[in-house]
């Protein structure tokens, strides 16, 4: 049976992780909230090293499926649905085509977890661009309904994933 979302309730949850990766960095950067202009351009955070001064902007994706599935959902389209034709439309691409992050932070979380703990790998949103032909081939397209849309992205294996991943490590 297909599990239909609530875009509130997932961004809550969304919400939960960006402050749990915030949490796990905050001795070693300053972290800046955004407005929802930046937000819309894929940015959830700005990062300033303390060390270096240099500023990441950070977009934050976590999903506790990926740890029963091991699979990294990778969003190609954010918002779309089917026509009449029975072809489905995007109407709006999914953050691995529109993301400005410099580094995205996709959190697997373990779906018991009530500490907040999970493994974070670390990409730049260029280097999964880069990918996409070549994942769009081998991998499957999946669509993800939610109440009045549906998105779509593609079932990448994690352990092909963290092959480009920048750096990976476990939060407590």
């Amino acid at each position: 049976m297909a599990v239909t979302y609530d875009f509130s309730e997932q961004l809550a949850k969304g919400k939960t992780s960006e402050l749990l990766v915030d949490t796990y960095y905050s001795d070693r950067f300053d972290i800046y909230p955004v407005d929802i202009d930046l937000e819309r351009r894929g940015i959830d955070r700005i990062y300033r090293s303390r060390a270096t001064g240099q500023v990441y902007l950070v977009e934050v994706k976590a999903d506790s499926k990926t740890f029963t599935t091991g699979n990294m959902f990778v969003e190609t389209c954010a918002y779309g649905g089917y026509d009449d034709g029975g072809e489905f439309v995007c109407r709006k691409k999914g953050w691995a085509y529109m993301s400005e992050a410099t580094l995205l932070m996709y959190l697997i979380v373990h779906p018991l977890s009530t500490i907040g703990s999970g493994e974070l790998c670390i990409f730049k949103p260029a280097r999964i661009r880069g990918r996409m032909e070549e994942w769009t081939d081998k991998y499957s397209s999946v669509s993800v309904r939610n109440k009045g849309y549906q998105g779509r992205g593609l079932l990448v294996p994690m352990t092909v994933a963290k092959e480009h991943a920048e750096k990976i490590v476990l939060i407590p």
